[in-house]
């Protein structure tokens, strides 16, 4: 008798309730965006926009979307192949002539550029200048296998921390610096030998070892390996398509990748998720192996090739990309030059030509411009005109 009470007030309660949703037309609309919003939420990946972390990049020359499918990404041209040319006005604000004559230099800058540090690969040491009036600093590393010494080093970069590194393909290391160029550990990478680094966040840092099928691979601060990012798809020679260059960006959280030959553009989150991977506006086919030599080795020919020369830099305002042209006519020389991308999307926007035409862009932020001569080997600082975007 008690359960027939109890359902027959259950049933009041109820009668109740649909009446005054019924006769309440804002509580209906109100419940029904409700239950549309669960719906949404419930068929929404959680995922980032993009691709997902685990695509593969195919490299064809030929016209498509960013996305194919569900986990291959292609390259996509840009709509103006030609470059557009553009004067920029410079002022040299001073010069310095290295002690020893070399050309495998990378340059990097601190974050307020009071920094100059210049790794000289075939010494191998780093100098380091006052970037504001190119007085010498210091200099620190030199050829060796104990701490802080260097067989084969590749690039320098700065983390978020203010850390130096700079990878040693021959010793598989990543070699940590502080500021003032104290040494502070090596990190293994295993079987891998790296040639770029960017420092994720949490200690992790990403690296580019130009031959492995990835663009990058994530590794934690012991140096075991987390995961990749940017799987080759197709057969592309070592060393040659997968050879290209790693930057952070300075104030957010992603990074960019610059292929050296046919030239592909790309960004990722530090998590590893693509944001786009384009064609830059010249992707020449890769040069031809002319001659094959022991093991992997080979020539190429390299004439009429437009060669990226590095990833010179990445600020708000673009993706700057060192180029080196090669001119056959009057006579054969190098034009060096740098085109410009757009950060978020990988918009080609314009070129222009180094404030030196002897001497090649290796480093730029917005407002300044630092250059390699190699008839000399100096090094200079150029000041873009306050009125130049």
């Amino acid at each position: 008798m008690s359960d027939a009470r109890d359902v027959t007030r259950y049933g009041r309660y109820i009668f109740r309730i649909r009446r005054t949703i019924l006769l309440n037309p804002p509580l209906v609309i109100a419940l029904f965006s409700f239950g549309l919003a669960l719906l949404l939420t419930g068929c929404t990946s959680n995922e980032p926009d993009g691709p997902p972390s685990d695509f593969t990049l195919t490299d064809p020359n030929v016209e498509g979307h960013l996305h194919e499918g569900d986990s291959t990404v292609v390259a996509k041209p840009q709509e103006n192949p030609d470059r557009s040319f553009r004067e920029e006005r410079w002022t040299l604000a001073w010069r310095y002539e290295l002690q020893q004559h070399s050309t495998m230099l990378q340059i990097t800058t601190n974050a307020d550029e009071s920094r100059l540090y210049i790794l000289d690969r075939a010494a191998p040491h780093v100098t380091v200048l006052n970037a504001r009036d190119g007085s010498y600093m210091d200099q620190f590393g030199r050829r060796g296998e104990g701490p802080g010494e260097f067989i084969e080093p590749e690039r320098i970069t700065i983390a978020h921390d203010g850390h130096l590194l700079i990878p040693d393909s021959r010793r598989r290391v990543i070699h940590v610096f502080a500021e003032d160029g104290r040494f502070v550990q090596a990190i293994p990478v295993g079987n891998v030998g790296p040639v770029d680094v960017v420092a994720a966040d949490s200690g992790f840092f990403w690296i580019h070892a130009g031959t492995p099928a990835a663009i990058a691979t994530l590794y934690d601060g012991e140096g075991d390996r987390v995961r990749d990012a940017g799987v080759f798809s197709t057969e592309i020679p070592a060393g040659m398509g997968k050879s290209g260059y790693l930057l952070r960006h300075p104030n957010r959280p992603s990074m960019f990748y610059v292929g050296r030959f046919g030239g592909r553009l790309s960004k990722f989150t530090l998590e590893g998720d693509l944001r786009f991977h384009r064609q830059t506006i010249d992707p020449n086919d890769y040069p031809a192996p002319v001659a094959l030599g022991g093991g992997a080795s080979f020539t190429m020919d390299q004439s009429n090739v437009n060669s990226i020369r590095a990833l010179v830099g990445v600020t708000d305002q673009g993706v700057y990309v060192g180029i080196i042209q090669t001119v056959e006519e009057p006579a054969p020389t190098l034009r060096f030059l740098v085109d410009r991308y757009d950060p978020e999307t990988g918009d080609y926007l314009y070129s222009h030509d180094s404030p030196n035409p002897d001497c090649a862009i290796v480093w730029m932020s917005d407002a300044h411009a630092y250059t390699h001569c190699p008839l000399d080997s100096s090094i200079e600082r150029w000041r873009r005109t306050p009125d130049q975007p």
